[in-house]
């Protein structure tokens, strides 16, 4: 099963030519999203070796839930912290890996598995529930605000553009502070980020990002 999903996956690639061509200079293959398919090959030499895996960084890193995940359905989750590897690239080989994990267990269970975890983790833990409590005062009171850590670059720019464009205040926090406090901003975030795509659209966080990683690309490129 696993073989058969990844080769499909390796022939689909090569046949739309998204593959680096070897001879590409490694400032050619970045500039031309090669950062994205090296996760993509990743992902399918794992597949081809009959592994399942995920990746998952900054806030969203979660050890419990990798336990269970791994426990339940053998899914190797690797968690890293804010200062990720520039090399790593989760989103590509987070892309293939969930086409083959729907595949195989006809749905998404990583996506499944972690809005029940964080349920279960609002009903009781206190600090998630603080965190909750907070910003619905926040917002009662018209302050936009969101707890954030800074992994890329282009992060401030992000952020400044939701603080000009939407008002949206952004709090860096350091990956090393304790779990604890971790809840209370998973908490804090979950109600203020459903609050701005409620007020500016679904899109509005991840189009912050995707303009301000375009500009400094742009002022980056030789």
């Amino acid at each position: 099963m696993f073989k058969a999903v990844s080769m499909a996956l390796l022939t689909g690639l090569l046949a739309a030519g998204t593959l680096p061509a070897a001879s590409e200079s490694p400032r050619a293959m970045e500039t031309s999203g090669y950062r994205t398919l090296s996760g993509q090959e990743e992902a399918i030499l794992d597949l081809k070796a009959g592994k399942l895996g995920y990746r998952r960084q900054g806030l969203g890193s979660n050890p419990k839930l990798a336990a269970l995940l791994k426990r339940k359905y053998n899914i190797d989750v690797k968690e890293y912290g804010c200062l990720v590897p520039p090399q790593v690239d989760k989103e590509g080989y987070n892309a293939v890996m969930v086409k083959a994990i729907s595949q195989r267990f006809g749905r998404n269970v990583i996506e499944e598995e972690d809005a029940l975890f964080s349920f279960q983790s609002r009903s009781s833990d206190p600090l998630h529930q603080k965190g909750e409590t907070d910003a619905r005062r926040d917002l009662d009171a018209g302050k936009l605000k969101l707890f954030y850590s800074s992994i890329f670059p282009w992060d401030n720019e992000a952020k400044a553009i939701l603080k000009n464009e939407h008002g949206v205040t952004s709090i860096a926090i350091e990956w090393m502070e304790d779990q604890g406090f971790h809840a209370y901003c998973h908490g804090y975030n979950s109600i203020m980020e459903a609050e701005i795509a409620r007020r500016f659209g679904e899109k509005t966080l991840s189009n912050a990002d995707t303009t301000a990683r375009t500009a400094y690309r742009k002022a980056t490129a030789l």
